[in-house]
């Protein structure tokens, strides 16, 4: 179970706030609603007008205010209030003694089923991995997300420059690791390159991998420290529900899309 401390370092980590206005606010609607899908807050957003901050609204919830306070270094949502109820992803809301408040629409859960408007790049390594790379494949086409993998290469394609094009293209980088994978050069070398472009880089452990330092000694420091994240996703079981599994946290947690 996520916690929320480990929700919103995440979210720093693996998303900037964009700089458009109207991006920040459909990014704020999409954590809001995961935020409500993880159990930290209730879809209602109730909020309170207090008197030492100027009289601003603040959220009830404590989480909530947490979150807002760290990811966004704002506590006060009823600043962002009117622009979440300009763009439909707030609604007014009253009980039935007429209380008002305001809770999440139908438009900001639908945020969670959009495709992410960026690219991906799955490294692998061939030997162990190709057939849960094809699943992944798979996976994300059908949910709108069109994934690249070396298995895209046009034949006769120089294979190095495309690669590297393409990583610097993306901006999510899945790396597969397997127990063969310190033995890849070719898996490694993509690992440096997404390291070099600041791409968010999300290891998938699988095949029964676990990480022992003595094994990889050897390896670059940087590339380790990437493949060994604490935020991996881990093939909990080595049977097709257990592939799905991992793939549908990946889903929901790295891209905010429930399966």
């Amino acid at each position: 179970m996520t916690t929320l401390d480990e929700f919103i370092i995440d979210r720093i980590q693996d998303y900037p706030l964009p700089d458009g206005p109207v991006e920040r606010i459909k990014l704020l609607a999409t954590e809001l609603v995961l935020g409500v899908h993880n159990g930290f807050w209730s879809s209602h957003l109730q909020t309170i007008q207090s008197d030492t901050m100027g009289g601003e609204f603040v959220p009830m919830e404590d989480d909530l205010r947490e979150y807002m306070c760290q990811r966004w270094d704002d506590i006060h949502i009823g600043r962002k209030r009117h622009l979440l109820l300009g763009h439909g992803y707030l609604e007014d809301f009253y009980d039935v003694e007429g209380s008002h408040s305001y809770r999440l629409s139908h438009s900001a859960f639908a945020l969670l089923t959009e495709a992410p408007p960026y690219g991906v790049f799955i490294s692998y390594t061939h030997k162990e991995s190709s057939a849960f790379a094809l699943l992944l494949v798979t996976k994300l086409k059908h949910h709108g997300i069109q994934p690249f993998c070396d298995m895209s290469l046009a034949p006769g394609e120089e294979w190095h420059p495309e690669l590297e094009k393409q990583i610097k293209e993306c901006e999510h980088f899945i790396v597969l690791i397997g127990k063969e994978t310190r033995k890849s050069e070719a898996t490694l070398k993509e690992v440096t390159w997404a390291l070099k472009e600041n791409k968010i880089i999300i290891p998938i452990w699988h095949n029964g991998f676990q990480f022992n330092t003595d094994e990889w000694e050897d390896i670059d420091c940087v590339v380790v420290s990437a493949i060994q994240r604490k935020h991996a996703v881990i093939v909990q079981k080595e049977s097709a529900a257990g592939y799905n599994a991992a793939i549908v946290e990946l889903l929901t947690n790295r891209f905010g899309i429930t399966p």
